[in-house]
């Protein structure tokens, strides 16, 4: 889907597309590792995955909306204590 998306924006042919993806991908997973130190696969970083492919704009914001809802209040959970001293 993401594909198709790339080529319908950008008007490019799906090997372009493909490779426009995986640019894109390999340069936001190289700023993320560089400058946070962070594997942007890591499940762990994050709350909620959508596959946007599957409803529009409207729908994705409704969904996000109500998970948001469903966790507020958002508090962080505090840090461990350190070794004393």
């Amino acid at each position: 889907m993401r594909i198709r998306r790339v080529q319908e924006q950008e008007h490019l042919s799906e090997p372009a597309g493909r490779a426009r993806i995986a640019e894109r991908d390999g340069a936001a997973a190289d700023y993320l590792r560089r400058f946070y130190k962070i594997d942007w696969a890591d499940q762990l970083l994050y709350h909620l995955w959508l596959n946007s492919g599957y409803w529009d704009v409207e729908s994705v914001a409704r969904i996000i909306i109500a998970a948001a809802a469903g966790c507020l209040p958002l508090r962080r959970p505090a840090p461990p204590a350190g070794p004393a001293g």
